[in-house]
């Protein structure tokens, strides 16, 4: 962000694709240096894994800031959320699954049922969680539904221990959908946050593999066009590929 000196007609920092400098007791108006360089397939990873974090962590911030027991004094709320979940990416790749190095799992919240349903565009979800809970002593559990770009489509905390509800949704091709939740109790004064549980992944859509979606990637390579597939455990049965995905 740039700032003007109106009575010295001098700016200060950037504005669009020029920025002023000072030098030797003079203000100067520049153009903003364009590199032609393009991002390597190693930088496309890390963007695309940080857009994930950022659009899950917008989502959390709308719906479920006041029992995340973060502070915006410093920060937006999204980027506090965001800074409180950065360990889900690992190795410049998003997974949910490693939400749980941040939200630990322990069975206080379970997705029962989670059905996308692409003909009639909606999403069923089944969910409860095993304790009461007080949102005026600072105890709820949230709900989530997002897409494999990171997009959250819902984020509520419920009034009830128990929830079920169909959601009409736009549902697009070749898209993954996810259901995510976790509760929040305080204790000692602080938010402790727990009880993470998600959906199981549909690695295929309309046809489509989607191996960044796996978990853990060191049961295949990537050799020209072809998938190697190293792990023993993988077999053909009555013609199809059954492959046994673990999660990290």
């Amino acid at each position: 962000m740039a700032t003007m000196d109106l009575l010295k007609a001098t700016i200060n920092g950037k504005i669009g694709n020029v920025y002023g400098a000072r030098q030797r007791a003079q203000t100067y108006l520049k153009a903003v240096p364009f590199s032609h360089t393009p991002h390597s397939q190693s930088q496309t990873k890390s963007v695309r894994a940080f857009e994930k974090l950022n659009r899950l962590s917008a989502g959390i911030a709308k719906g479920f800031w006041q029992f995340m027991g973060l502070s915006d004094r410093k920060m937006l709320k999204h980027n506090a959320v965001a800074a409180l979940l950065k360990p889900a990416i690992e190795n410049k790749t998003f997974l949910i699954s490693n939400l749980g190095k941040v939200i630990k799992k322990d069975g206080t919240t379970e997705i029962l049922n989670f059905v996308v349903d692409r003909e009639n565009n909606s999403i069923l979800l089944e969910a409860q969680t095993t304790e009461q809970f007080d949102k005026k002593n600072g105890s709820a559990w949230v709900c989530l539904i997002i897409d494999d770009t990171g997009y959250c489509y819902k984020c509520f905390s419920p009034e009830e221990t128990y929830f079920n509800e169909a959601f009409r949704l736009q549902i697009l091709p070749n898209r993954g959908y996810f259901a995510i939740t976790f509760r929040s109790d305080k204790r000692n004064n602080r938010q402790f946050l727990h009880g993470l549980s998600y959906s199981n992944i549909q690695y295929v859509t309309n046809g489509v593999l989607h191996i960044d979606w796996f978990p853990t990637k060191d049961f295949f390579t990537i050799q020209g066009n072809a998938l190697v597939i190293t792990d023993e455990t993988t077999q053909i049965n009555n013609g199809k590929l059954v492959l046994t995905v673990r999660e990290v």
